[in-house]
């Protein structure tokens, strides 16, 4: 067994091959592509006839004019062996006993436990854990965990200004777990000193009568979503999935952002004086805003911005008088043939309906032979 790490936009394949005296080499196991940023387990069977192994790396070809984006990486491989004891001989058959009433179902086996993470049960033992997290925890839930808030949004927030806390919450590898605010608050709030890290994880049902109806991130805290999904949350204001206000820093990969509500603007997204925004390999669907855009309004950035960037995002049925607005600058990551704006116009100039990638047609003439282009 081992743990791997493949992440990267240009990342190849890994593979392990073990060595047969009669057959020679032979793959046993491979992955390609990006797998994300986070280590993953995998277990390989050798039959006994197998006299050697070893790994195979190869990463992608590098972006033209740039270098490879990839890392590749293997940590703790460990080989073990099981011996099985001789049978006994068979004692002779007692006389038939009569029949016993049937045994109790046996209890569900554990999920598996990523290492340096601690398993949470409950929705009680979760907020606590992390109101009182001092340093950085890493939290796995349940095995298709359910919980529900009861009213009250979980805050991740540090008074320590001189340290950054960061803590992580995911489902359990084979099963994934839902959050459900039960329309009465949003999730999770995220304010300075603290980086909250979400992977697979479904948000459900939040609200907020402000800002945020799931996810608020203010005053220099940063929330980093991975294979999120957030559905039927709504706030009063903006950002009906999702807000960054003030300094904070957002980073979306993966995310569905579905069927949310912003009063004003933003219906999946609003983002004002951020600091940073990223968002790759997402999807914006159904959602709606009184006024602005229905799925992402980027108002305003910090002087000293990072900037914003979208990459290979969906927009599907939203509703509202743009499907994006930004008002500060916002790279675009482009296929070829395409181009966005860095700021959003009116009328004919404005993002508006369904697309993916980037909205507007180059001209005749300028079709260009690159693809991934930032506009």
């Amino acid at each position: 067994s081992f743990f791997y790490h493949m992440y990267g936009s240009s990342m190849g394949t890994l593979s392990f091959e073990a060595y047969d005296n009669e057959t020679g080499w032979s793959t046993l196991w491979n992955r390609t592509g990006n797998q994300g940023d986070d280590w993953l387990e995998a277990a390989v069977v050798l039959s006994a006839s197998a006299t050697q192994v070893r790994f195979n790396g190869r990463t992608g070809p590098a972006l033209v004019g740039k270098n490879a984006r990839s890392d590749m990486a293997l940590d703790d491989v460990s080989f073990s062996q099981f011996t099985p004891l001789p049978p006994s001989p068979p004692p002779p058959s007692p006389p038939s006993p009569p029949p016993s009433p049937p045994s109790p179902p046996s209890p569900p086996p554990l999920p598996p436990l990523l290492p340096s993470h601690r398993l949470v049960e409950s929705v009680e033992e979760l907020r606590a854990l992390v109101v009182t997290a001092a340093s950085d925890t890493s939290l796995q839930l349940q095995r298709g965990a359910f919980l529900s808030l009861g009213g009250s949004e979980l805050e991740c927030t540090n008074l320590n200004a001189s340290q950054i806390i960061a803590i992580s919450i995911r489902s359990s590898p084979d099963a994934s777990a839902t959050i459900d605010a039960d329309g009465r608050s949003r999730h999770f709030r995220v304010s300075g000193g603290c980086r909250l890290l979400l992977h697979d994880i479904t948000l459900i049902n939040g609200h907020e009568e402000e800002d945020g109806g799931s996810v608020l991130a203010e005053d220099g805290g940063e929330a980093v979503l991975r294979g999120i999904t957030i559905s039927n949350s709504s706030a009063g204001r903006d950002g009906g999935g999702i807000a960054s206000k003030r300094g904070s820093r957002l980073d979306l990969q993966a995310v569905a952002v579905t069927g949310c509500v912003a009063g004003n603007s933003g219906g999946g997204l609003f983002a004002s004086l951020s600091q940073s925004l990223g968002i790759k390999d997402s999807i914006f669907e159904r959602n709606r805003a009184e006024k602005g855009a229905g799925a992402i309004e980027y108002s305003s950035q910090e002087t000293n911005s990072d900037g914003a960037l979208i990459a290979a995002t969906t927009f599907k049925g939203n509703d509202g008088e743009t499907t994006v607005s930004s008002d500060a600058p916002v790279k675009w990551t482009c296929q070829r043939g395409k181009y966005m704006p860095p700021t959003s116009g009116k009328g004919a100039d404005a993002f508006t309906g369904d697309f993916t990638g980037c909205l507007k047609e180059c001209a005749a003439g300028f079709y260009g032979n690159e693809t991934d282009l930032q506009s």
